[in-house]
């Protein structure tokens, strides 16, 4: 995945705004489509948890990733797409912590344990150490 500076006329997209910044692309660039996934932080093992936050991006019609929503972030983070369904997405980013998931081994919370599993089996699909 790519960071890119998007500009559409007079609007850039807002930090912070990843979700609504790709629908706005969308519906000036109808070719390119919105991928729903995870960004990645294992703050270098710091911590006895990783992070996953929900994160929108921009798949070209050359099937290239961007990610168009600016960030202050010293470093670009994993990318992690989800595989499942937009409404699939919605409900995991709903019952996660503003979109942020923590994952502890075990996870504390019955009702995180199911979407910790989920995203952490993204994660491994994606070669990444959780």
């Amino acid at each position: 995945m790519k960071r890119v500076a998007a500009r559409i006329g007079d609007w850039t997209p807002p930090q912070h705004e990843c979700h609504a910044n790709v629908h706005k692309w969308v519906e000036h660039s109808p070719k390119d489509r919105i991928v729903r996934g995870w960004l990645y932080f294992d703050f270098l093992g710091a911590f006895e948890w990783v992070k996953f936050t929900s994160h929108s991006v921009i798949e070209t019609e050359t099937g290239e990733l961007i990610d168009i929503t600016p960030s202050q972030a010293s470093t670009t983070y994993p990318f992690i797409r989800h595989e499942g369904t937009d409404e699939e997405f919605t409900r995991l980013v709903e019952r996660s912590d503003h979109g942020d998931i923590k994952h502890y081994r075990p996870a504390e919370q019955p009702w995180l344990r199911g979407v910790a599993e989920q995203v952490l089996r993204e994660a491994r699909s994606r070669g990444l150490k959780v």
